[in-house]
């Protein structure tokens, strides 16, 4: 999600850059739907804290694709968020990869174990940045529009 964003970012960056050269250059973002229901502060504490966050070096879904081709976890675990787990960190998502690791790539129920050993990977940074989400789709909110040029 977050190098989505960033991605996303450098666009519309581009097309103000292309607009303020083309001044009968409407500009408009939007999306067609929120993902997620991101929550911060989640916890006991009413506090988000992003350092976990900023640590990592690779995403959730990246990890679990590494672990579902058969790499380690621990060391799966360890390039992907650069800091150290608990024991009970590593052995839940080891409990996942060993459920994943016994179904065929084939079989109905691998997508579904597939999202339970991304879950228990994202659960530690979740936890330790006190981020929430409500759902892993879509959600119902309005989406924000943007808008730069003439008529904006």
């Amino acid at each position: 999600v977050m190098s989505e964003m960033e991605g996303f970012e450098k666009a519309f960056a581009n097309a103000i850059d292309y607009a303020k050269s083309h001044p009968d250059t409407l500009v408009i973002a939007t999306a067609d739907h929120s993902t997620g229901g991101l929550s911060m502060g989640q916890g006991s504490a009413y506090e988000w804290n992003p350092e976990p966050i900023q640590q990592m070096k690779h995403s959730g879904k990246w990890m679990t694709e590494q672990i579902a081709d058969g790499k380690g976890v621990e060391e799966t675990i360890q390039a992907g968020y650069g800091f150290d787990l608990s024991e009970k960190e590593l052995n839940a998502i080891q409990q996942e990869a060993d459920a994943l690791k016994k179904l065929d790539e084939e079989s109905d129920d691998y997508e579904a174990q597939q999202q339970k050993l991304e879950d228990a990977i994202q659960a530690p940074i979740n936890k330790k940045s006190n981020t929430g989400w409500t759902t892993n789709g879509h959600t119902g909110e309005d989406v924000n529009t943007y808008a730069f040029g003439p008529g904006a």
